[in-house]
């Protein structure tokens, strides 16, 4: 497990740019986030890839989710940043406290038929500093 800090979440619409998922000695990417500055609190989110499989063009799929876990001594804020046609509905609270965790739920609704995939980027905050974790979001908007 990677030591890692995390703040709000709060959607952003970008192409936020990061380094690549990676796997180390402490597991696959779905353990991992970029620690930077200080050492954060530990904060896990899995899984580290969600596959939406397919989805009729204009319509919305069911949710799927990812799960960040505080497993640090102190409350992480949590921030994201994903892109159309992957979208958060609502996430249901911003600060998360020791020993808790949380899930955010993401939808896709393709506007065209093909393969899509994108990043999400999660950002941790604390008062010891901030952390940077990207997944992969994967589906296919198949014609009606």
């Amino acid at each position: 497990m990677r030591r890692v800090g995390f703040a709000v979440l709060a959607c952003l619409v970008s192409a936020a740019c990061g380094p690549a998922l990676e796997s180390d000695t402490h597991g696959p990417a779905d353990a991992v986030g970029q620690s930077h500055g200080e050492l954060l609190p530990d904060v896990v989110i899995t899984p580290s890839i969600l596959d939406f499989g397919q989805q009729t063009v204009g319509t919305t799929s069911a949710p799927l989710a990812f799960t960040v876990q505080n497993n640090g001594t102190e409350a992480v804020h949590l921030s994201f940043a994903v892109n159309p046609p992957f979208s958060p509905r609502a996430f249901d609270g911003s600060d998360l406290a020791p020993g808790t965790s949380r899930e955010l739920k993401l939808y896709f609704s393709p506007t065209s038929a093909g393969a899509f995939s994108a990043p999400i980027y999660i950002f941790p905050s604390s008062s010891s500093g901030w952390g940077f974790f990207e997944g992969r979001l994967t589906g296919t908007g198949i014609a009606p």
